[in-house]
């Protein structure tokens, strides 16, 4: 792979050399980290080249696909969950507290599926539900 892409995992940097090195790193996080929560960042070192963000807490993500840097761009969505009102608590690796509706998220085996198609394609997985949100 000609491109060199970063993996920040809650302020670490990590550069993996191949789609098995991406997993395992994200297989660590899955497997060993300390709580439930998490922030990985993938993009690579091109000047306004796309970037996607993975909110962690638990089982579920809340995704959101940058095509340039300042995009509002895009979120994934779990349509199966979208009659519940429930809200899901994500933390920032800066402390922050944000909260999402349960539709806008989606597994974590998911979420680890869309960076790994991202890794390889630098675009949003298709068989993810996107939700513009400039609309």
């Amino acid at each position: 792979m000609d491109q060199i892409f970063i993996l920040n995992i809650n302020s670490k940097i990590f550069y993996p050399n191949d789609t098995d090195d991406l997993l395992r790193n994200l297989t660590d996080l899955a497997n060993y980290r300390n709580n439930q929560f998490a922030e990985i960042w993938l993009s690579t070192e091109k000047e306004n080249a796309p970037s996607i963000c993975v909110l962690i807490n638990n089982n579920r993500a809340c995704l959101m696909y940058l095509r340039y840097n300042d995009d509002i761009g895009y979120s994934a969505r779990d349509l199966t969950q979208s009659n519940t009102t429930n809200m899901i608590k994500f933390y920032l690796s800066n402390g922050q507290l944000d909260q999402y509706p349960i539709s806008s998220t989606i597994s974590i085996n998911n979420a680890f599926n869309v960076l790994k198609y991202f890794y390889i394609h630098q675009d949003m997985e298709p068989g993810i539900t996107w939700h513009d949100d400039q609309e």
